[in-house]
């Protein structure tokens, strides 16, 4: 659920920002952001106001988990582990 939320407001946030840009200078863009972008063209209204309210149920619970008194709220920063160092 917050995964899906986060992927359709992103998407939703970039196409908004990059419609005219992306209509006007679209060979400028890279294949692999035109097809993001591209996709973020086909979300729907209802997927988009489903991630919204996603979003404020998890804007909700994290404001409850700091009114606990924590000092910190500390999360990965990727979705994948790294590599180890001596991978390269």
């Amino acid at each position: 659920d917050v995964t899906l939320a986060a992927s359709t407001l992103l998407l939703a946030e970039a196409h908004a920002q990059h419609r005219a840009q992306l209509a006007a200078h679209r060979p400028q863009y890279g294949a692999d952001v035109r097809a993001q972008l591209d996709a973020s063209a086909g979300i729907d209204l209802e997927g988009l106001v489903h991630a919204l309210h996603a979003r404020e149920r998890i804007t909700r619970q994290v404001e409850r988990v700091f009114e606990t008194g924590i000092d910190a709220f500390v999360l990965p920063t990727m979705a994948v582990t790294a590599p180890p160092i001596d991978a390269t």
